[in-house]
């Protein structure tokens, strides 16, 4: 099963950042197919872990990024993915941005578990934007994860 989600950074009128998530529809979606078996004539029952993933996606649709959050590390601490490092790498960006510490550590540990592929891109991205200085990260180029262009 393959879901994802990317948050792309923008400059609203005013010059504050904004991250708005623009396949939350897809990634939802995805899951729920998986979820429930459509394409395949087995039952397919979601893992624990993939449950809190997408439970997650509806707490970030409700804007309730923390809650997001702990569910993902919920996640992680059953069945860690790489994928569900980097959002919430990308979700404590989002929550903190003054404080990058847990960003750095989720891409960290995402990048020691993941295969070559979208995933692995993003936490590369999003570990060497948050190495810049606040008010260099996601412009330009790099306003977006990788993922976002394929």
């Amino acid at each position: 099963m393959v879901t994802f989600m990317t948050f792309r950074r923008t400059a609203s009128k005013c010059g504050t950042e904004s991250v708005r998530s623009d396949l939350m529809l897809v990634a939802v979606t995805a899951f729920m197919a998986a979820a429930s078996g459509c394409g395949s004539s087995q039952n397919y029952s979601p893992s624990k872990s993939e449950e809190l993933v997408g439970q997650s996606y509806q707490a970030i649709a409700d804007n309730d990024i923390p809650r997001a959050i702990e569910l993902l590390e919920q996640s992680i601490a059953i069945e860690p993915t790489a994928y569900a490092h980097y959002q919430v790498a990308q979700l404590s960006i989002r929550q903190t941005p003054d404080d990058d510490a847990k960003s750095i550590e989720h891409c960290k540990a995402g990048l020691a578990i993941a295969v070559e592929g979208a995933t692995k891109d993003d936490l590369e991205w999003l570990l060497a934007e948050c190495g810049k200085p606040k008010t260099q990260r996601f412009q330009g180029a790099n306003q977006n994860p990788p993922s976002s262009s394929k």
